[in-house]
């Protein structure tokens, strides 16, 4: 296939999606980024389609010689150029299926931003803080209970260190040597807290009190503690596009100014934790294709897409369900497919923790074969409006407001397909939404009771 057959078809392919996604997304205005425009531009566009491109065009002998040692030959390339293709529209499809199945327009995002933030039960919410306190507290002394196991906060230690691989070996000690209890670790401080501030801080909007003012501040130190617990590099900056789409949900847009300050800002801050943690220079971190933002972007989050589609089943048999969950009553339990792949490829860095993640559609084929890449997209898309369309039809109050930003930028169709089956975290972060909700009601309703004057 010609270069310019390719460029062709590549565009068409963009072109059809952006008016199948626009259905779902009410606006494809990068200013009203939200849920489905952000998969779209960053996770789908970005991230996974144009790498591929890249890949597959790309003259340069040195360049193709890499790409050819670690992802495959010219059959490979174009056969993961066709999937990508595929998922982009097969989503976007599953999407129009949900807005079809619950009866949705897209004139309801519009609604959503126009109405005013409003507390739940009460004038100041109290009864949903004192749950929210509560929680609060044991977030932060799970994250304490976190850098004890590990004996370090390696975020710190690595501004000390002069070389990548000592990084990556303070990673390995705080992730895959991690002495604790990992669910703890998981919930209370990678999923919980960050909601926590988002909360805080929608309170905060509400009545500028000093109260939520010190509630959002401490929830916002112990979230960035917590998001840098791994020295790891990009978590904390897409907690920081939270704020993002909170802008965008609260009032239906940002100015294009603000906006375009906002991101060159992050990536300024990206670039300084780059230098700090991967030990990069300017020149590497922003301008070279295979390694810092560009090679991440580029190269990095798919390129384990192409190894997925030469291990399996070729080297490995697919996985099946058997790497959904250790908990589940499963006949056996195997590691999931980025961590087979890490291992194959390169053990080295296997030993030293970590998977080799890519666009989900590479562990769908390793889990299920052809039948995966073709109907999870569809899957993935429904459930995926859906709990856009669940959020729009939600109270604009800051609990939900919180969860509908974390939710916003974790898709985590560039993490996997497993998620989209069976999450035990997001169970748990439902069970307790509903349990702080359940406890502000109780708590609002009894003190009703007790203002009903007694009959005669």
């Amino acid at each position: 296939m010609s270069w310019y057959t390719i460029i062709l078809l590549s565009l068409l392919v963009c072109l059809v999606a952006a008016r199948l996604y626009k259905f779902s997304a009410g606006s494809l205005k990068i200013t009203q980024v939200n849920m489905i425009s952000y998969i779209f531009y960053f996770d789908l566009l970005i991230f996974s389609y144009l790498g591929s491109i890249v890949i597959l065009l790309f003259n340069n002998a040195e360049f193709n010689n890499l790409i050819d040692n670690i992802l495959g030959g010219p059959k490979t390339k174009l056969l993961v150029w066709e999937c990508i293709s595929y998922a982009m529209i097969a989503i976007a499809v599953g999407m129009i299926i949900a807005n079809i199945f619950f009866n949705f327009n897209s004139k309801e995002i519009d609604a959503y931003h126009a109405k005013p933030i409003r507390s739940l039960f009460s004038e100041y919410d109290s009864y949903v803080k004192i749950p929210l306190y509560i929680l609060a507290v044991i977030c932060m002394l799970a994250i304490t209970y976190t850098f004890i196991s590990i004996g370090t906060i390696p975020f710190i230690k690595s501004f000390f260190l002069s070389s990548a691989d000592d990084v990556l070996a303070l990673r390995k000690i705080a992730d895959k040597d991690f002495a604790g209890n990992v669910y703890v670790k998981n919930f209370f401080g990678l999923v919980l807290t960050p909601i926590l501030c988002y909360i805080f801080y929608c309170y905060y909007l509400i009545d500028k009190s000093l109260k939520n003012r010190f509630w959002f501040y401490i929830m916002f130190f112990f979230a960035f503690m917590m998001l840098t617990y791994d020295a790891s590099k990009s978590p904390f900056i897409r907690f920081l596009t939270g704020f993002i789409f909170l802008k965008v949900l609260i009032s239906g847009n940002i100015s294009f100014k603000k906006f375009l300050g906002l991101i060159v800002l992050l990536l300024v801050l990206l670039g300084i934790i780059y230098m700090v943690i991967a030990k990069q220079d300017i020149m590497e971190i922003f301008f070279s294709y295979n390694s810092g933002i560009t090679g991440r972007i580029l190269i990095s989050q798919v390129s384990s897409l192409y190894q997925h589609f030469e291990i399996f089943p070729s080297d490995h048999p697919f996985i099946g369900f058997s790497s959904l969950s250790k908990v589940l009553p499963l006949s056996h339990f195997s590691d999931r497919s980025g961590r087979i792949v890490l291992e194959t490829t390169t053990p080295g860095f296997a030993d030293l923790g970590g998977v080799y993640n890519t666009l989900f559609i590479g562990e769908a084929y390793a889990n299920f074969g052809w039948w995966g890449v073709f109907l999870t997209p569809l899957w993935i898309g429904f459930l995926i409006q859906s709990l856009h369309i669940l959020f729009l039809r939600l109270p604009k109050t800051p609990l939900f407001l919180g969860l509908f930003v974390f939710f916003s930028f974790t898709s985590n169709i560039t993490g996997g397909v497993n998620e989209y089956f069976y999450n035990i975290l997001y169970l748990l972060l439902a069970i307790t939404i509903l349990a702080v909700w359940v406890t502000a009601y109780l708590l609002h309703r009894s003190q009703q009771v007790k203002q009903i004057p007694q009959a005669v």
